[in-house]
């Protein structure tokens, strides 16, 4: 088998954190780094209480610009409750490219659900996770759809890993926090040199 000579710094949110994280198990000697945010080592699901408020909400409208836009804003409202700084301008600013670009794709969205929700575990190998791979968890101390705790729990299972807390947030990066979130970004990309 040949090897590679590629390798690469790897950044996720949410379920692309938890892709952030296997990417980090099955191919260590592929990834440089990890900065991962909003997420789980696997070991619970999302509180039944916003899944029930998002499943309320419904599909997007995708007919109508801006009842989708009104139903997307309305998303992050549930996923980042008493978030003082929840940008609804950027926020409808993605809603309005995501409609441009053809609307919500529901089976798309039912086929990450499916993704996250029969994940293994992750918490054993991530302690197999190489010290020389940088890894970064940046996590919302107000998540509603991936608890705090579980960002706790993920960057415990790391031994070598950096916790970074974003307070007065849920489970997104508001434009406030951008500057600091890229500093996590450069220290662990640094760290791997």
């Amino acid at each position: 088998m040949a090897t590679c000579r590629y390798s690469a710094h790897v950044f996720g949110v949410s379920m692309g954190g938890m892709i952030c994280q296997q990417l980090a198990i099955d191919f260590s000697s592929r990834v440089k780094s990890v900065i991962a945010c909003h997420l789980s080592p696997g070991t619970g699901n999302p509180p039944s209480s916003t899944l029930w408020k998002i499943a309320r909400l419904g599909l997007p409208n995708t007919k109508e610009k801006d009842k989708f836009v009104e139903s997307y804003i309305e998303l992050f409202r549930i996923i980042s409750p008493n978030c003082i700084m929840l940008d609804e301008e950027l926020i409808a600013k993605f809603a309005v490219n995501i409609f441009d670009d053809g609307g919500f794709n529901a089976d798309a969205g039912a086929r990450q659900s499916a993704a996250i929700m029969s994940s293994s575990d992750r918490t054993a190998a991530l302690g197999q996770i190489p010290s020389n791979i940088p890894f970064t968890v940046i996590h919302g101390a107000l998540d509603p759809l991936v608890p705090f705790q579980e960002g706790i729990a993920t960057a415990l299972a790391v031994p070598h890993s950096r916790f970074h807390i974003l307070p007065k947030t849920g489970h997104d990066i508001p434009r406030y926090y951008y500057d600091d979130v890229v500093k996590y970004i450069e220290m662990t990309v640094n760290d791997a040199q």
